[in-house]
């Protein structure tokens, strides 16, 4: 994640990006804000022969990985 001064993330929870393909969720500290970080890799499964998708838990902000 880029270099985020606080007043820009002082609201923000949950990052979602994409465009590697690869399933990716990690709680990172930002100005002392924990925010999870969410990459749900490929659903088609056409680079890596591996579908998946997040399950995201917006109350508990959890998030599951789904292979398939």
């Amino acid at each position: 994640m880029h270099d985020l001064k606080e007043k820009e993330i002082k609201n923000v929870d949950i990052v979602l990006y994409g465009h590697t393909h690869k399933l990716n969720i990690e709680k990172i500290n930002r100005c002392k804000k924990d925010i999870l970080l969410i990459n749900p890799g490929e659903v088609c499964g056409w680079l890596y022969n591996k579908s998946s998708l997040v399950i995201l838990d917006l109350e508990n902000l959890l998030a599951k990985p789904v292979y398939f």
